[in-house]
């Protein structure tokens, strides 16, 4: 199914050289959207340097800005369940994936946002050198996640006012996820294959 997957979206050319060793090659994502189908593929390929290429495409996502992040576990259920028993969809994905335990904007995971267009449709490539790839597989892995609301980044300043009482600047919610609403797309951070 995944290979039909890469078919219907189209190939990314991978850039950089993937080693011998795990630790040199790259991963993916296939990105299903709160049905189940494939929206997106995420690439990432290590580069010189130690810096990571990503790459992304989707579909079918609404127009405007969205915010696009890595989170904590490898698993995408639209089906799962908060802590209060509510359907959540892609709780499953854990928190945003933030191993120096620091606020929203700097966490390693935080991807810029995504622009998607009229007809619902987005592609990204930049460069980090906030992680290696190593470091997304470890035990309970690592998902990409596609937000519905686009993603303050906690650019909350000083001035506004959120609570009550009211307190000055960024609320816990923004410190967390930039506000950056529900979750409409999630795919498992997987080894990408070998290059021939």
């Amino acid at each position: 199914m995944a290979g039909a997957a890469a078919g219907a979206l189209g190939a990314i050319a991978l850039g950089g050289s993937a080693g011998a060793q795990d630790e040199e090659r790259g991963a993916r994502s296939f990105i299903r959207g709160l049905d189940g189908k494939v929206i997106g593929r995420l690439d990432l390929t290590p580069q010189r340097g130690g810096s990571v290429s990503v790459r992304i495409q989707a579909r079918g996502l609404t127009p405007g800005y969205h915010g696009f992040h890595i989170h904590a576990v490898a698993a995408c259920d639209p089906a799962a369940r908060n802590p209060a028993g509510v359907v959540t969809p892609f709780a499953s994905a854990g928190p945003h994936w933030n191993p120096d335990n620091v606020s929203h904007g700097d966490h390693r995971g935080d991807f810029p946002p995504l622009l998607v267009t009229r007809s619902g449709q987005t592609r990204a490539m930049f460069t980090t050198d906030r992680f290696r790839i190593p470091e997304l597989l470890d035990m309970d892995g690592s998902a990409i996640i596609i937000h519905a609301a686009r993603d303050n980044q906690a650019n909350v300043p000083p001035r506004y006012q959120t609570g009550t009482p009211p307190a000055t600047g960024p609320d816990a919610e923004t410190r967390a996820t930039g506000d950056s609403g529900g979750r409409v797309g999630c795919g498992a951070i997987r080894l990408a294959p070998r290059a021939r």
